[in-house]
C-alpha cells in the first residue's frame, strides 16, 4: 500500500491526489472481494488452474485499457500538471 501510494502522489496532479488514494484504498479490499467471488465460481466449474489464467490475463486487459485512457487524457488536453 505505501508503494501505490507514492504512485498516486507522482503520477496525479495535485488537486486530484486525494481521490486517487482514497480510489486505492477502497479498490483493494472491494479487489479481494470480487477476487474472492470469482474463485468461488471459477474453481469448482474449471479447477484451481483457471484462477491463475484469469489472474494473469485480467491484470494485462486492465493494464492495457488504462494505458489507452491515459493515451486519451493526455489527446484531450485536459491532464493537468
Amino acid at each position: 500500500v505505501p508503494s501505490a501510494t507514492a504512485l498516486v502522489v507522482e503520477w496525479m496532479p495535485v488537486r486530484l491526489r486525494s481521490l486517487g488514494i482514497t480510489l486505492v484504498m477502497v479498490g483493494l479490499p472491494i479487489g479481494g472481494l470480487f477476487g474472492a467471488s470469482i474463485s468461488s465460481w471459477l474453481i469448482p466449474a474449471y479447477g484451481w488452474r483457471a484462477c491463475f489464467i484469469v489472474g494473469g490475463i485480467a491484470p494485462l486487459l486492465l493494464a492495457a485499457a488504462a494505458d489507452d485512457f491515459r493515451n486519451f487524457a493526455e489527446q484531450s488536453h485536459r491532464v493537468d500538471e
